[in-house]
């Protein structure tokens, strides 16, 4: 086999590898995977479903696709009590073509941020929540959460969670999904039509 016809192979191979299991009716449809996993491609992240029977520690994921913004993900990994996070972000539009990496880093969580982190985490109630709410709508942004805990893979998908937050009960879940960017490395606000939509300072 000549190199560009091993290296079609390895494009088409890594481009099969499904970022998310689909369920059309409750979870997430074909079309949003393959949406959903050319931008975590984009920003050379890693499907977590996929390895998490054997995946050590914990691992929370927040990728936001904001349809007219660049789009991020933050990986917050806690292994033998210790805890690191890494931002991404790419230069496209979430809800168009992604762009290329563009910013990337990872720092090390003080124990008391985790400390903070989990407990905030804990008032969501993951574990009980669907993969799906009713809500949906048209040019804002996909917010997605995952989470790999004892070789247990769950993710949960809001549109636009900054829209009737209260009334949606989404209170807990932007909570965690602004503790997450802000203790991120990444340095700007998460924006959708020019308009600030995640603040990285209070």
């Amino acid at each position: 086999m000549t190199a560009f016809g091993l290296m079609t192979c390895l494009v088409l191979a890594q481009s099969s590898v499904k970022f998310f299991p689909i369920d059309d009716k409750r979870g997430i449809s074909s079309f949003e995977e393959a949406w959903y996993g050319k931008a975590l491609r984009a920003m050379e992240e890693q499907p977590l479903h996929t390895v998490a029977g054997t995946t050590k520690g914990t691992v929370y994921r927040l990728t936001i696709l904001p349809t007219w913004g660049n789009p991020v993900a933050v990986r917050l990994t806690v292994l033998d009590g210790k805890a690191t996070i890494e931002g991404r972000r790419l230069d496209g539009q979430g809800g168009y073509e992604p762009g290329r990496l563009v910013e990337r880093g990872v720092t090390p969580l003080k124990e008391e941020a985790l400390t903070s982190f989990e407990q905030l985490f804990a008032k969501l109630n993951f574990e009980k929540q669907p993969t799906r709410d009713p809500t949906r709508g048209t040019d804002g942004s996909e917010y997605i959460l995952e989470r790999v805990m004892e070789g247990k893979y769950q993710v949960v998908v809001r549109w636009s969670p900054d829209s009737d937050t209260s009334k949606r009960g989404l209170s807990e879940f932007v909570a965690v999904t602004t503790w997450l960017h802000r203790a991120s490395p990444l340095k700007g606000d998460v924006t959708n039509k020019g308009r600030v939509e995640l603040r990285k300072k209070e």
